[in-house]
C-alpha cells in the first residue's frame, strides 16, 4: 500500500509581532515555567515606618521564542484584608500556556497599615488605606514590567490586568485612572527608584471578576473592560457591576458584561457560558476587543512535502491523495489563525481555494481546487473553535476535508476529484490557501520528482519575504 502523502511544516509567521493577529494566543500550546517571589517594588507599612518588598510570581510559556509576548497581571481577592497571589495561579498558568507572560502579584493589606493620601475617600472607610495602597502597588507592578520588558520578552503595548473580587476592583481602579493617580502613597512624596517612577502604568485591557465598582475616573480613552458577576452574589452585590456598566456605556468604552443567574460570589469559573469555558470566554473577549480582526498573509516554509498518485498504470484514482498539515511547534512564533466570523475571510460566506503552482511556470502548472461556501461549517459560537470543510455530497468538487483552528491547519484531499499530479510542476513550488478574499496562507519550497513519475517531494527552503509568490500568468484565479 502506498505511503500516504504528508506535508509537515513548522510555521514561521513573518508579519510584525508588535500587534499580533486576531486569535494568535487562543490555544493552550505551551508548557509553563514558574518563577516565584520576584521583587517588583517596595511599599511602606506600619503607618510609613517600614518598607515591605512587593513580590510577584512569573508564569512563562516554556520555550516560546516570541519576544513580544502579551502580558496578563492577575490580582487576588480577599476583601483587602487577606488572600495571596497563589490564588491566581490557575488563571496565570492558563494564559501562560496560551503564549502570554502572566504574573500574579502581592499587594499591601489592611493589617499592614499602609499610609495613604488623607484626602482619599472610599465607601468602606476602615479599608480605605488598603484600597489606596493596592492601586499604588498594582501600578508599580505595571511599571516594573515595562522597565524589564527586554529581559522578559514582552510587548509593552499589550499589558492587561485582571482579578477576582477585591482584585477585580483593584484592576479597574488601576486600569482606568490617569498615570499620575496613585503614583505614591502620599501627595508630593518622592518616589523610590526601585518603583520605576519613569515608566508609565498604562494598561490595554481590564478583567473584573466579581469585583466592586469604580464610580469615577472613567473617560473615553479607557481600555476595553470584561466583567462577570452573579445576581446572587452576597459579598459584592451585582448592582455595583451594573453601575460600572452604566459608566462604560456613558463613555462609550468597549466592554462585555456577563450578568449570570447561577452561583454565589465568584461562582462562575466552572460554568459554561455561551457554550465556552471561562478561559475560552476571556480568549474570545481578547479576540474581539484587542487583537487585529484580520491576520496578514503568512508564509509557511515546508520541511517535507509529498504529492502522490498511485504508481501503477493505469493509476487507481481512489489512491490519489493529498495530506497537508501545519501546526504549532516550539519553533513557531504564532500558530495558524482562524479568521473572524462574518469577515471577508469567513469561508462559510465566501468559500476558499487551494492552489499548487510554480511561480515561474505556466497556466498548465497551476492546480486549483475550489472549496465553495456550502461545504464549510463554523465550529462553536462565532467560529470560536475554527472551521471545518467537507465537500458537499453529490457535488463535482474534489473530495477535500479541511480543519482550521487556532494552532492547526489540516487539509486532506483524495480520490478522482483531486487534480492529477502527473504534470505537477518541477523546481520552485508554492502552495496558496486562500480564505474568501482576505486571509491567505502561503508555502514555498524547492521540489523534484522521485521514485516514480507521480511522486513529488519537497526540500526545505528559507523564506525571505512575507508576500505570497506570484501565480503563473494567465492562471484562472488571477
Amino acid at each position: 500500500m502506498q505511503k500516504l502523502l504528508k506535508w509537515t511544516l513548522p510555521l514561521l509567521l513573518l508579519f510584525g509581532m508588535g500587534n499580533p493577529a486576531h486569535g494568535a494566543y487562543d490555544e493552550a500550546l505551551w508548557n509553563v515555567t514558574r518563577t516565584n517571589g520576584v521583587t517588583y517594588g517596595q511599599g511602606a507599612t506600619g503607618g510609613g515606618s517600614n518598607l515591605f518588598d512587593l513580590q510577584l510570581d512569573i508564569y512563562e510559556p516554556e520555550g516560546n521564542p516570541d519576544q513580544n509576548k502579551p502580558v496578563m497581571i492577575f490580582v487576588h481577592g480577599g476583601g483587602f484584608t487577606g488572600g495571596n497571589r497563589e490564588g491566581m495561579s490557575w488563571l496565570s498558568s492558563a494564559f501562560a500556556s496560551r503564549g502570554y507572560l502572566a504574573v500574579s502579584i502581592t499587594y499591601r493589606l489592611k493589617w499592614q497599615n499602609p499610609p495613604a493620601d488623607p484626602n482619599y475617600v472610599f465607601y468602606y472607610p476602615d479599608i480605605a488605606k488598603a484600597v489606596h495602597a493596592s492601586a499604588v502597588d498594582a501600578k508599580r507592578a505595571i511599571r516594573w514590567l515595562r522597565a524589564n520588558a527586554d529581559s522578559l520578552g514582552i510587548n509593552t503595548d499589550r499589558i492587561f490586568i485582571g482579578g477576582t473580587s477585591a482584585g477585580g476592583f483593584i484592576s479597574l481602579h488601576a486600569g482606568i485612572t490617569d498615570d499620575e493617580d496613585y503614583f505614591t502613597d502620599l501627595p508630593g512624596q518622592t518616589p523610590l527608584a526601585i518603583n520605576n517612577p519613569n515608566e508609565t502604568a498604562e494598561v490595554h485591557g481590564i478583567l473584573n471578576f466579581c469585583g466592586g465598582a469604580m464610580l469615577s475616573g472613567f473617560d473615553p480613552d479607557d481600555p476595553p473592560v470584561f466583567m462577570a458577576h452573579t445576581v446572587g452574589d452576597g459579598t459584592v452585590p451585582v448592582v455595583l457591576a451594573d453601575l460600572v456598566e452604566d459608566e462604560l456605556i456613558a463613555y462609550d468604552i468597549p466592554y462585555e458584561y456577563y450578568r449570570l443567574n447561577n452561583g454565589g460570589h465568584c461562582g462562575f469559573f466552572s460554568q459554561t457560558i455561551d457554550s465556552l469555558g471561562f478561559v475560552d470566554l476571556l480568549v474570545r473577549f481578547m479576540n474581539r476587543n484587542v487583537w487585529d480582526v484580520e491576520p496578514e498573509p503568512r508564509m509557511i516554509p515546508a520541511t517535507k512535502l509529498q504529492l502522490k498518485d498511485d504508481h501503477r498504470t493505469p493509476p487507481n484514482l481512489r489512491r490519489r491523495k493529498l495530506n497537508f498539515l501545519a501546526k504549532t511547534s516550539r519553533l513557531n512564533l504564532v500558530p495558524p489563525v482562524a479568521p473572524q466570523a462574518l469577515s471577508e475571510s469567513d469561508p462559510t460566506l465566501n468559500g476558499a481555494s487551494l492552489e499548487i503552482y510554480r511561480p515561474d511556470g505556466s497556466a498548465e502548472d497551476h492546480l486549483v481546487v475550489e472549496l465553495p461556501a456550502a461545504g464549510w461549517t463554523a465550529i462553536g459560537p462565532d467560529a470560536a473553535r475554527g472551521y471545518r470543510y467537507q465537500a458537499p455530497a453529490n457535488s463535482n468538487e474534489a473530495d477535500v476535508r479541511i480543519r482550521l483552528k487556532n494552532g492547526l491547519l489540516k487539509i486532506v484531499g483524495k480520490g478522482a476529484g483531486m487534480p492529477s499530479l502527473q504534470n505537477a510542476p518541477y523546481g520552485r513550488l508554492s502552495l496558496r490557501f486562500l480564505l474568501g478574499s482576505g486571509t491567505q496562507y502561503c508555502a514555498t519550497t524547492v521540489a523534484g520528482r522521485e521514485d516514480s513519475t507521480r511522486q513529488y517531494r519537497a526540500e526545505p527552503q528559507s523564506i525571505v519575504t512575507s508576500d505570497c509568490p506570484d501565480r503563473p500568468v494567465g492562471s484562472a484565479s488571477q
